[in-house]
């Protein structure tokens, strides 16, 4: 289940060595190779899920903050929403979570060794980071792109060619 990359040719990836940004960069990390490692297991999106996952990159993935006193000592982690992303894309992040977590059980309610992603959960707080370039129009938010000025939909320079965001309709059971 290991597909294989180097971490120089990871779209947006940064090596940060001071404080505390190589942990922020290893958890974004981690979830991009998860998400990787998982459409590389399912051969009829494998294509468009590894291409969708690549081009967003490691800035991309949606960070999350924790909050550990509100849930008795368990931690909960809330995804900070990118405005400029599109719902189809993070339907297809989120179904790939989700196989994910299915992969780990083998189908037999029996979960495989290894520790298990932290519990996520959507929130109203938005990502200060920003867009990423040069994604297909159709990668970004309807409402947030057609916001932007003709200058800064110049300088995020997004692919005219849409890709099909489509989710095939035996992954959405």
């Amino acid at each position: 289940m290991h597909a294989k990359f180097n971490i120089d040719d990871v779209k947006g990836s940064t090596r940060y060595v001071i404080g505390n940004k190589f942990f922020y960069t290893a958890g974004l990390l981690q979830l991009y190779s998860r998400r990787l490692q998982t459409a590389h297991q399912y051969t009829e999106i494998k294509t468009q899920a590894t291409h969708m996952v690549q081009s967003l990159g490691l800035d991309g993935m949606s960070s999350d903050e924790s909050d550990h006193e509100d849930h008795k000592g368990e931690a909960t982690y809330y995804i900070l929403h990118k405005d400029w992303r599109s719902c189809q894309i993070t339907a297809w992040l989120r179904m790939l979570d989700s196989l994910h977590l299915r992969l780990r059980y083998r189908g037999e309610w029996r979960a495989t060794a290894g520790s298990w992603p932290h519990f996520r959960t959507t929130h109203l707080k938005e990502s200060t980071r920003p867009a990423i370039n040069e994604l297909p129009v159709n990668f970004y938010s309807r409402d947030w792109y057609g916001a932007r000025s003709t200058f800064m939909k110049g300088e995020l320079k997004a692919k005219k060619q849409s890709v099909s965001l489509a989710i095939p309709s035996e992954y959405l059971k």
